[in-house]
């Protein structure tokens, strides 16, 4: 028997399995997260055993548990990493070999943010946050990380290789991609900020 299926591997090794979670899609296309469980019914014989398998649906637990995870690194409202993943990518790059590690850490503060929570409310506030927050990462290159570290704050850490051009060029490149105007619900905004 040289199938590798989970009857025959709990046959050959006569031991029960169990614990694994795996994502079973429905006929629906719903993904269901289970944990499965493997049993000889006859452990004397395993070779000839009859194996019972049982699932248990653990869809929510795995659904909180991913979120957790998630909220750990990631700023809930923009998506972003978060500022202790930042500082944790930062002082990891540190120690990276020569040519691989941190570059440049900009620092952004958008100038306005105040004036429009205060004239417009928080939600078109936000609104612009997660603007502000997804062409900061257009913006930035792939290798780099964009992250909010609080209120109306980022961080773009700039990782190597980077020429000294390139990194002259990316405040400029953040700041072009900040400055068109958006419309949210009717009141147009515009974005400047202070990077250094």
């Amino acid at each position: 028997d040289r199938c590798d299926c989970p009857l025959t591997l709990i046959r050959k090794s006569g031991k029960d399995f169990g614990g694994d979670v795996v994502g079973v899609d429905t006929v629906g296309g719903h993904r269901v997260w289970v944990r499965g469980y493997s049993h000889l019914l006859n452990p004397k014989s395993p070779h000839n055993s009859s194996v019972s398998f049982s699932f248990v649906d653990v869809s929510d637990y795995h659904h909180a548990e991913q979120r957790l995870q998630r909220e750990a690194v990631l700023d809930n409202l923009t998506g972003l990493p978060n500022r202790g993943y930042a500082l944790r990518r930062a002082a990891d790059s540190l120690g990276d070999a020569p040519g691989s590690g941190l570059a440049a850490l900009l620092f952004i503060d958008l100038d306005n943010l105040k004036t429009i929570n205060d004239s417009y409310g928080h939600l078109i506030g936000d609104e612009a946050l997660r603007i502000a927050a997804r062409r900061l990462q257009e913006a930035a290159r792939a290798p780099d990380v964009v992250a909010r570290v609080g209120g109306d704050e980022f961080l773009v850490l700039v990782f190597e290789p980077i020429s000294i051009e390139a990194l002259n060029v990316l405040p400029i490149q953040l700041h072009t991609a900040l400055q068109e105007p958006v419309d949210i619900e009717s009141v147009t905004i515009q974005f400047s900020a202070s990077i250094g």
